[in-house]
Formats: C-alpha cells, sequence, structure tokens
C-alpha cells in the first residue's frame, strides 16, 4: 500500500506542476486531496482528528487539504 502511494504521489507531483503553470486551481486543490486521503489509507500515517479536519475543510469549500509536518 505505501509503495503504491509513493508511486500515485509522484504523478500527483507532476500534475500539480502542470496545473500550477495553467493556473488550474481546482486540480491542485484535488491532489492535494487525493495525496491526504492516500497517506491516511494507504501510508497510515493521519489519525482520526486530522482526517475529521480535512473532511471539513473541504465541506466549508476550501479548495485543497492536506496532511503536512516535519514529523
Amino acid at each position: 500500500m505505501r509503495a503504491r502511494f509513493v508511486i500515485g504521489e509522484k504523478q500527483r507531483v507532476l500534475d500539480v506542476c502542470d496545473a500550477l503553470v495553467k493556473g488550474d486551481y481546482e486540480t491542485v486543490g484535488e491532489r492535494m486531496y487525493e495525496t491526504h486521503r492516500g497517506l491516511s489509507k494507504d501510508y497510515e500515517v493521519s489519525c482520526e482528528e486530522l482526517d475529521f479536519l480535512n473532511d471539513v475543510a473541504r465541506e466549508c469549500g476550501v479548495t485543497g487539504s492536506r496532511i503536512m509536518g516535519g514529523g
């Protein structure tokens, strides 16, 4: 699962780079939400509280949200 996340994340990063050049912030936001989902479910580094905050952000119309931190 973790390897799948890393491989998928590589493509998400490339997608975000292209979207930023085009000013396509909706795609940037969607890729951020996809990254959070992968970090939570596949990489297993999130927690219930962070997942809740991410869900609330989406419900409130935030363009993109994901777990971040320095460990």
